[in-house]
């Protein structure tokens, strides 16, 4: 089996703190999210993972919205 680095979006608010993204943000239902790696949404690249939040989420890096967790699964 071949490992690789997995880059996973974790959410600091208060009252999600440390869950995962699992998928894009829906308007009507708004951000998916678990606690299981499996489930979660990952990135080969913390550029990359930035971008799709960017893109699909209205999270923030630079409000401290989440932090980019690294696992080698």
């Amino acid at each position: 089996m071949e490992r690789s680095w997995h880059y996973f979006i974790v959410l600091n608010d208060k009252e999600r703190l440390g869950s995962l993204v699992e998928d894009a943000e829906v308007p009507e239902d708004g951000l998916p999210i678990c606690v299981d790696l499996n489930v979660a949404i990952s990135f080969p690249t913390p550029e990359e993972l930035n971008e799709w939040v960017k893109d699909n989420t209205s999270l923030s890096l630079s409000a401290g919205d989440y932090h980019i967790e690294g696992h080698y699964l």
